[in-house]
């Protein structure tokens, strides 16, 4: 009869690695995610500060999207000081990069809509105006000193370029099946309000960022979601730019009028293709 180790068992062979519990496994692989997007946040920084190109703020601002889509993983409670920081300045720079990229994209659709040039020289310099405020406040943000220390400090970490495995498909799973919920809750009733389309727009973004943060721990039934919301996110996009327009031009300027008439008349086809691949997601959701 062998008689057991009692003191190797208790305290463990150090010639073996520890066998990490899954829940502990999947907030480490969670952690690798929100450094690697971090890293990517990091890597679109300079860009934006120098705003030469307009696609390096849109790119910052998806790099964003992306990394709180991680964060979202890990969940508030959890998150130690140092995440919290990172969230909370990601929440903050989101909407500033959010409302340059809006006026970036009104600014570039006015020669396809404005029915003549006077309108559009006029809408023109009351956008650019409008997208220097948004720049400034932008740049303002980026060089402030405590985001700063926490842009260098994801810099600093060496993120692991491998997808995500293991138990973080359980996590992750779970994620995009309360994504998949909110969306379906959103077709179902938020029609019916004001704001309804770009709600649902707002989900399904979240919802593909999180199926692009976790795409290789998810299964093939999960992933398949990602084409289906990403036709729908465009759709409504369009409809969201459209409306964007429709919020800068709200004055009494009567040399806009034929402008604010012209994106109406946009406003209202977007609407009318709207209707079936909503009623046809909700089907598939519904049933799924």
């Amino acid at each position: 009869m062998v008689t057991p180790d009692v003191l190797s068992e208790a305290h463990g062979d150090p010639a073996v690695p520890p066998v990490l519990d899954p829940d502990r496994r999947a907030r480490e692989e969670l952690m690798r995610a929100v450094r690697f997007h971090a890293a990517r946040v990091a890597s679109r920084w300079q860009g934006a500060l120098d705003d030469q190109n307009p696609e390096e703020v849109h790119g910052l601002r998806g790099a964003l999207r992306r990394l709180k889509a991680a964060l979202s993983m890990i969940g508030e409670d959890a998150f130690d000081p140092g995440l919290r920081a990172l969230d909370q300045w990601a929440r903050e720079l989101s909407p500033l990069t959010g409302t340059l990229r809006d006026l970036d994209v009104a600014l570039a659709s006015l020669g396809g809509i404005a029915p003549d040039a006077t309108s559009l020289a006029h809408a023109r310099g009351l956008f650019l105006a409008a997208r220097g405020r948004a720049r400034d406040a932008m740049l303002s943000h980026l060089r402030r000193a405590d985001v700063v220390a926490t842009l260098r400090a994801a810099m600093s970490a060496q993120p692991e370029l491998d997808a995500p495995r293991g138990p973080m498909r359980r996590v992750a799973g779970s994620a995009v099946e309360r994504g998949l919920d909110r969306l379906e809750r959103s077709l179902r009733g938020d029609l019916q309000r004001p704001e309804g389309y770009h709600r649902i727009r707002r989900r399904a973004r979240r919802l593909r960022d999180l199926i692009e943060v976790a795409e290789g721990a998810l299964g093939s039934s999960d992933r398949a979601w990602r084409k289906r919301v990403h036709g729908l996110q465009v759709q409504l996009g369009d409809l969201h730019d459209v409306d964007v327009l429709t919020g800068l031009l709200a004055n009494d300027d009567r040399t806009l009028t034929g402008l604010r008439d012209a994106v109406e008349r946009r406003r209202t086809t977007l609407l009318a293709g709207l209707g079936p691949p909503l009623a046809l997601l909700a089907v598939d959701l519904s049933g799924r």
